[in-house]
């Protein structure tokens, strides 16, 4: 026997499941990281959790401070030992 549900109600719960669960918003992070392998490995990590969404990834500073306004991120993970630019100045 199935659920008869209204296409409101099927559009309701298919945004709360995009969004991580019924209502509460995913983290939206963003990864920053000069090492492919790592930029690679750390969104499989985040994505694991099903409430963190990774919004992006990018390979140095300068393109992630514009990834940021892009994509509006509520984290960043930056790796601090960047060979392309200095971290520090973020």
């Amino acid at each position: 026997m199935g659920l008869l549900l209204s296409q409101a109600e099927r559009a309701r719960i298919g945004k709360a499941q995009q969004e991580g669960g019924y209502g509460l918003r995913r983290i939206r992070v963003l990864v920053v990281d000069d090492s492919a392998s790592c930029a690679s490995l750390i969104p499989q990590i985040l994505q694991s959790d099903s409430s963190i969404q990774v919004v992006g990834t990018a390979m140095d500073g300068n393109f992630g401070l514009k990834k940021i306004e892009e994509v509006n991120p509520q984290v960043v993970t930056l790796d601090l030992d960047m060979r392309a630019w200095a971290v520090w100045t973020c």
